[in-house]
């Protein structure tokens, strides 16, 4: 730790000298002043990007539980150890009709075994509350008939907090999300079926916010969380902060189900993602998404992986995190990636990606790209090293890496458009790459291949 800490402090003071060192010639090659050069992503400060004042109040509402009429789940018949579907439904359909108010489930497992569907028609706020004290928590075992997903949440104004589902369906989603403010707090998902192939919760709907939730899945082909847009149905405005994405396989994936567009604005805020056997966060299809100040720990095989396909990947932001996708790093036969970023549908658009200020270690690839399509690329900030490459790349167009300290390899095979790359301390600048053009703007150790 203590020699991790001087190597940290030795990578500012070289950025300080070198960007004072190099802020003339930097002025005089760059090609342009347009801002576009150096811009931001174009989301940068919407209210999606961060918690916002309604947002800790809809969460404070469930830590405190302010004025609301409680009633008890068993006064609709429901007890614990047995099936209760038809109660929670009945009990969520009274509810609601009455104006809203609190479901309170008694520690205990209660079971449903058909989909439980809050109505779309409903807005009256409703909250189920499970018990919050205790080694004896409030548990729902969730199952439903094969390709419907076990809770549907398509009303709004839904609160969940302190259960614990326990997923048993074999197919479809354990929680469907398609509402308007949906609030979750102090929850857990598990799934119990082997074989699983979907995700624990399904979020497409509008302005969730998620906070304090746990993931478990133990199924290869299942994910934790699936953000994703419906036909017909807005996917905008939702966020996921201060949770754990556990399990030995995937955990969250982002992609769409309408060829007509895809999920806006997500985001993935104070995160742990410590998914040891697959792979931890897979993106296919987003307009505006960040993910900060989260760790991305012990990923087998990628950390966060970028396949654009339908309306591809537009407007993503990855700040200020931990990546390490170091699990098998002493086996030099296996691949891992900290941020990989593959061809995916060659049709599917790739633009506005911003890498910024994150600590990237202990991968064999750090970064990798083998899209020759993406646009856009900033790269900005960042200490990455003790890796095989810091960073490997087929082609780099009209894009920007200043200000990173690379201790590992850096290998980029082609250059197109108008790129801009300074201010950069590489360790190791691979011998096939044709860097002429920028050596003079950065700091260049070595050269050579990494044996």
């Amino acid at each position: 730790m203590k020699r991790l800490s001087l190597q940290i402090i030795a990578i500012l003071i070289l950025m300080i000298v070198l960007l004072t060192g190099c802020a003339d010639s930097n002025s005089a090659n760059k090609p342009t002043d347009n801002p576009e050069n150096d811009k931001e992503n174009s989301s940068q400060g919407s209210d999606y990007a961060i918690v916002t004042d309604d947002d800790i109040k809809r969460i404070d509402f469930l830590q405190n539980l302010h004025d609301a009429t409680v009633y008890n789940i068993s006064s609709f018949g429901a007890q614990p150890g047995s099936d209760c579907t038809t109660a929670l439904q009945q009990a969520i359909d009274t509810v609601q009709s009455n104006g809203g108010g609190i479901i309170f489930f008694p520690a205990g497992i209660y079971y449903i075994n058909q989909t439980i569907t809050f109505n779309k028609q409903a807005s009256a706020e409703i909250t189920l509350l499970g018990e919050s004290s205790g080694d004896y928590r409030t548990k729902i075992s969730v199952k439903s008939t094969p390709g419907s997903s076990g809770i549907i949440v398509a009303s709004d104004n839904v609160n969940f907090a302190h259960i614990e589902f326990l997923s048993k369906m074999e197919n479809g989603a354990a929680m469907c999300i398609t509402g308007d403010k949906t609030t979750m707090y102090s929850c857990v998902f598990r799934n119990y079926v082997y074989g699983y192939t979907d995700s624990l919760l399904q979020v497409c709907g509008t302005n969730a916010i998620l906070s304090n939730v746990s993931f478990t899945v133990a199924n290869q082909e299942g994910h934790s969380v699936n953000f994703t847009k419906l036909p017909g149905i807005e996917s905008r405005n939702n966020k996921l902060i201060d949770s754990h994405i556990g399990g030995e396989f995937d955990g969250i994936i982002i992609d769409s189900q309408d060829p007509e567009g895809c999920p806006e604005n997500i985001l993935l805020y104070r995160l742990t993602f410590l998914n040891y056997v697959g792979g931890q966060l897979e993106i296919h299809a987003v307009k505006g998404c960040t993910v900060t100040n989260s760790m991305l720990d012990q990923g087998y095989d990628y950390c966060i992986k970028i396949c654009p396909d339908g309306v591809g990947v537009n407007d993503l932001t990855i700040k200020e995190n931990y990546i390490s996708a170091a699990y098998r790093f002493s086996d030099k036969s296996f691949t891992n990636y900290g941020i990989l970023i593959t061809d995916g549908d060659t049709r599917a658009p790739i633009e506005n990606i911003s890498i910024k200020n994150n600590m990237i270690y202990y991968n064999k690839y750090a970064i990798y790209s083998d899209n020759n399509r993406i646009s856009k690329l900033h790269i900005s900030g960042n200490s990455v090293g003790d890796s095989t490459y810091s960073i490997k790349m087929k082609c780099l167009k009209d894009s920007t890496i200043t200000a990173n300290y690379f201790s590992s390899e850096f290998m980029i095979d082609t250059f197109s458009g108008e790129n801009i790359i300074n201010s950069n301390i590489i360790y190791i600048l691979s011998s096939e790459c044709n860097f002429n053009k920028y050596e003079k703007n950065n700091i260049v150790k070595a050269k050579g291949d990494q044996k």
